[in-house]
């Protein structure tokens, strides 16, 4: 059965691509074509989907990688572990893409602060004075080094990192994976 994006307010169905419905700007809803009002979840008070317990485990899962932003990098899997354990402590999802041997940790740009919030937490905890992201500059949104392979990059990079191909976009934007990824 195929996925579709469904908009609970004008009872219309979408491309799973869509996140926002073009005629009312309602949050779509994934779920299986034809399913239609009866697979709608019930409505909060203000109007936005009750989310189901662990729901926002999957909530990125679908969510195209050109939408998330990368809050920080992993040598191993072990390095790994604690980040995935705060966010999971803290119900935020993410996502990890692994690139050059590298995992990078993605999140939405709206959870950029409460995950790096977290990473402090885990960073204090263990004694580190690391920043949370070494080489982003939270007040520009720039990096002043590529999170995928830490390539130094000029103040007003935006682009492809010179190293590794990881498409960097101004203040706030997505990134892109290079193809072949």
């Amino acid at each position: 059965m195929e996925m579709v994006r469904y908009c609970p307010a004008c009872d219309d169905e979408f491309r799973p691509d869509f996140t926002t419905c073009s005629v009312c700007g309602t949050a779509l809803i994934l779920q299986a074509e034809g399913v239609g009002a009866s697979g709608a979840p019930d409505l909060t008070e203000h109007g936005e989907p009750v989310v189901a317990p662990g729901a926002w485990r999957t909530a990125l899962d679908s969510a195209p990688i050109s939408s998330l932003v990368p809050i920080k990098t992993f040598d191993s899997l072990e390095d790994l572990e604690p980040a995935v354990g705060a966010f999971s402590d803290a119900q935020l999802p993410s996502r990890v893409l692994v690139q050059n041997g590298r995992y990078i940790l993605l999140v939405r740009p709206e959870s950029l602060g409460d995950a790096q919030t977290a990473l402090e937490a885990i960073h204090l905890e263990e004694g580190s004075d690391a920043d949370v992201e070494e080489g982003f500059d939270a007040a520009s949104g720039r990096y002043s080094e590529c999170p995928a392979c830490d390539a130094k990059l000029d103040g007003n990079s935006t682009g492809t990192c010179p190293e590794c191909g990881l498409e960097l976009s101004s203040p706030g934007g997505t990134i892109a994976v290079p193809e072949g990824e």
